[in-house]
């Protein structure tokens, strides 16, 4: 029995409508009804196929199969820019981890197995109606051809009206097509083959990793002029320029800034402001930092790991400081990373008193302000007398906005700290992270850049030597730059010359002097600039 003209042409008009919605997501409204250029390229591949062979159905379910794997493809890419700013590329998926825990902190059990059954039963659900439609489309495209094709130009058409509707409301750029894809594969396998290379070049890149280190390894310094100075790096998790260089962000961290500078001169403190390059990611920020090379990838960081490379900490223990690396964001050890540093005295998650039956909903499972106090009331540090130390802290860690209530005044008891901060919520609120505002990244910033001047000001001596330096720009609402804040704080003034002389001044709002040094030129600069053979 033929079916009537209409049924085709609605049949048409459908699978359009959604094969396109499955291609085109896109963040905004004026994006998300443009032709898939995609759609108009594998319809007509879709319709000869199954016209002239014997097994249609395979060729609908390898339609389907195609349309459901680009369409994940555009949805993850969708992700990435929502929260990283950046294209999905073949890297990403070093992220699982962290989305892992990102779930892990989000969610409870039930919500856990909950989430992944809507997974699946979403996925099932949408590749039952793409194959549906699709199956009717062909269907009636045998029926009849003009009418079939006139249905499917009554789709686009109903797209591109609609579409033109929202730009008329909206103001915003005509684009008529989303897509292609090819382009956004080619990047993705680009970086792909560009991994494969650097596995291919691999004697190469160590040799390069070395030669860049050996400034460290192989020249002598004596660090005269911090022979009984204590040096203190506080590392802040996704301390960005950003701050600066967005609008939204530059007036509260201006006042922000400018109470903290108060506040250290109140306590004889002084402290000069500047800006760093760094890395993109704390592994490669952190081993920038120490070992003075340039690690600008995840596996040149993993050749590095496997180098004998000499370590900022390793040459301040040569010259007879005790080195101290506090590291309250690690739960688990890891044999390697530490045998590489090689910090004489490690502190971690296990060491602190914290109770094992406690986590707080974020990215850290211990908040920097307790681990701060936890750290300057033990006396290691003052049993350690000359000691280098690098300090890694994590409150600020994406998802933004999820730090606890400080506590200003300061006298609590470690052991009562979960009674006067909220705790993990058993609640879905995982898409709620998604969401990144400025003010939701400045909360986690102060948060733990108060933490930071509260324990300089409570615990550190004015004769010592403190480092506050940002690891790479934050995730959302980056720049295209990769500068970082870098503080320099001391009592000692002279301590600060050699900051001075680069650049750095008490106004860190001047974008004139955001250049002054980069990650990989940290070590070698400090032990060039407090060493008798000073750069000139």
């Amino acid at each position: 029995m033929e079916r009537p003209i209409h049924y085709q042409v609605f049949w048409a008009i459908m699978a359009v409508l959604l094969l396109n919605s499955f291609l085109s997501t896109s963040v905004t409204s004026g994006k998300w009804f443009r032709l898939s250029s995609d759609l108009l390229f594998l319809l007509p591949l879709l319709i000869i196929a199954t016209s002239f062979s014997k097994r249609p159905n395979y060729w609908i379910h390898l339609f389907s199969i195609l349309i459901c794997i680009l369409g994940l493809y555009r949805f993850l890419n969708l992700l990435t820019d929502l929260i990283f700013h950046r294209p999905f590329s073949f890297f990403d998926v070093l992220l699982i981890p962290e989305l892992d825990y990102l779930v892990n902190q989000s969610l409870t059990t039930i919500e856990k197995s909950f989430l992944v059954l809507s997974i699946l039963i979403i996925a099932m659900v949408s590749y039952t109606f793409i194959f549906l439609f699709s199956r009717l489309l062909t269907k009636s495209f045998s029926l009849s051809i003009k009418n079939t094709t006139a249905g499917i130009l009554l789709g686009f058409g109903l797209i591109v009206f609609i579409q033109f509707l929202v730009i008329l409301k909206e103001g915003s750029n005509f684009s008529l097509t989303r897509g292609p894809y090819i382009k956004d594969f080619i990047y993705f396998f680009d970086r792909a083959i560009k991994d494969v290379r650097l596995n291919e070049n691999q004697y190469l890149l160590k040799q390069e990793i070395k030669l860049a280190n050996s400034s460290l390894d192989e020249n002598a310094y004596d660090l005269s002029r911090l022979s009984n100075t204590n040096v203190i790096v506080i590392f802040i998790e996704s301390y960005g320029a950003v701050l600066v260089e967005n609008p939204d962000l530059l007036n509260p961290y201006k006042k922000f800034y400018s109470e903290m500078q108060t506040l250290l001169e109140k306590k004889s403190f002084s402290m000069v402001s500047g800006y760093s390059e760094a890395p993109d990611g704390s592994w490669n920020s952190r081993l920038s930092f120490s070992t003075g090379t340039n690690i600008t990838h995840r596996y040149i960081a993993n050749l590095a790991m496997v180098s004998n490379l000499t370590t900022l900490n390793q040459k301040f223990s040569q010259l007879n400081h005790t080195t101290l690396s506090f590291m309250p964001g690690v739960t688990e050890p890891v044999l390697y990373i530490e045998t590489f540093f090689d910090f004489q005295n490690r502190i971690r998650f296990w060491n602190l008193d914290w109770p094992k039956d406690k986590s707080f909903v974020g990215w850290p499972v211990i908040p920097d302000q307790y681990a701060l106090e936890w750290l300057g009331r033990k006396p290691t540090l003052k049993n350690i007398t000359p000691f280098y130390a690098e300090i890694v802290l994590s409150s600020s860690h994406s998802p933004f906005g999820r730090v606890p209530s400080y506590i200003t005044d300061g006298t609590f008891n470690l052991e009562d700290y979960h009674s006067r901060i909220q705790g993990k919520k058993d609640s879905l609120s995982i898409f709620s992270y998604l969401e990144s505002s400025p003010e939701k990244y400045m909360i986690s910033i102060e948060y733990s850049l108060r933490s930071s001047f509260d324990f300089i000001l409570k615990y550190l001596d004015k004769e010592d030597l403190i480092i506050l330096i940002g690891d790479h720009q934050p995730p959302v609402h980056r720049t295209d730059s990769f500068l970082v804040p870098v503080h320099i704080i001391s009592g000692n003034r002279s301590l600060l010359s050699p900051f001075k002389k680069l650049g750095f001044q008490k106004d860190l709002f001047s974008l004139e002097v955001k250049r002054n040094i980069s990650h990989e030129d940290f070590a070698q600069f400090i032990l060039e600039s407090y060493s008798s053979h000073q750069r000139e």
